[in-house]
């Protein structure tokens, strides 16, 4: 398989795969443990990125979460210190839609329940710009992890900012415009600092989102008109890659109405897939051959154009 070209720079010769072990079957399949620990912007890998990973036949993926809505850095840290005080106290679920009587376990369980080849850290692009939230946090969770899983590759994420009808951005295309730029430049400039302190290598994500917003089209939608379209499937496809507008069922026949302009839709799932694999394996997104079912495969072939693209950019102009 072709290595993505840019990976071919001073980066490569530092791979990150290579600092985790080679774990193979008689296949020479090898498998892959990645742990992310955050909120719901590490949680959009669970319906593609699996799939991602193992379309090509050469890689298991293993993935697991320490994930809660909203939290950050500093969240995950007080939770930390409650279970040293503690040890019965056990936060976390398995899952989003986890039920109380389902098993909890603590942050270190988590740690220690499989030979992590990846941790990846996510926090909010909200909470990211205010330094408050974020040291001395993190530099205390990369402790920990070091003490648990020190042969693990410690990574940030770089988030992206809301999609242009988010409400808090006002309604006006131009106000809106200013204030999702002004976010993501606060929440970049934050994130590299922090790498730069940490030293942490960085997915891109956000940059990604941006690279594919340029050019692009987004205008405002009034999010409450949408909700009276009929037929309900008629609903129109939000261009970005950030933010969904959906009717659905959650175990009843009733249908219900849903406005999301803060996490991925399933587009940009699929791109946020490809780039992790990218990221952590240092493997082309175009030899991908999953595709989900509802994007069209032209689309998604767009996508893993834009990935090997937009990170060959992001790490160029961190090589500089």
């Amino acid at each position: 398989m072709k290595k993505i070209l840019m990976l071919m720079s001073s980066l490569l010769a530092f791979s990150l795969f290579s600092q985790a072990p080679e774990t193979a079957d008689v296949n020479d399949v090898r498998t892959v443990r990645v742990l992310a620990i955050g909120n719901s912007w590490c949680w959009s890998l669970v319906r593609y990125f699996k799939q991602v990973v193992e379309s090509t036949g050469e890689y298991k993926l293993e993935l697991e979460f320490v994930v809660s809505g909203g939290w950050t850095f500093q969240r995950h840290w007080k939770e930390y210190e409650k279970t040293l005080a503690d040890p019965s106290s056990k936060f976390y679920q398995y899952g989003l839609l986890s039920t109380p009587d389902e098993t909890r376990y603590s942050l270190v369980d988590k740690l220690e329940m499989k030979q992590w080849d990846f941790v990846v850290l996510t926090q909010g692009p909200q909470h990211t710009e205010k330094a408050d939230y974020s040291q001395p946090y993190l530099n205390n969770l990369m402790a920990v992890i070091r003490e648990h899983v020190p042969t693990a590759a410690i990574l940030l994420q770089h988030c992206w900012s809301e999609t242009i009808n988010a409400p808090s951005f006002g309604g006006d295309l131009a106000k809106a415009f200013a204030a999702q730029t002004t976010m993501y430049e606060n929440m970049t400039a934050a994130t590299d600092q922090l790498a730069a302190e940490t030293h942490l290598r960085v997915i891109p994500t956000g940059y990604v989102v941006e690279k594919y917003r340029q050019g692009k089209e987004m205008p405002i939608v009034d999010v409450n008109a949408l909700e009276k379209i009929r037929p309900k499937n008629a609903v129109p496809k939000n261009p970005d890659l950030v933010g969904y507008f959906m009717w659905y069922k959650l175990g009843t026949p009733q249908e219900h109405w849903l406005a999301d302009t803060i996490h991925l839709n399933d587009r940009g799932e699929y791109m946020q897939a490809c780039l992790w694999y990218a990221m952590l394996l240092g493997e082309n997104p175009e030899d991908v051959d999953y595709v989900p079912n509802g994007i069209d495969s032209a689309e998604a072939k767009d996508l893993r154009t834009l990935v090997k693209d937009g990170l060959a950019e992001y790490l160029r102009e961190k090589d500089k």
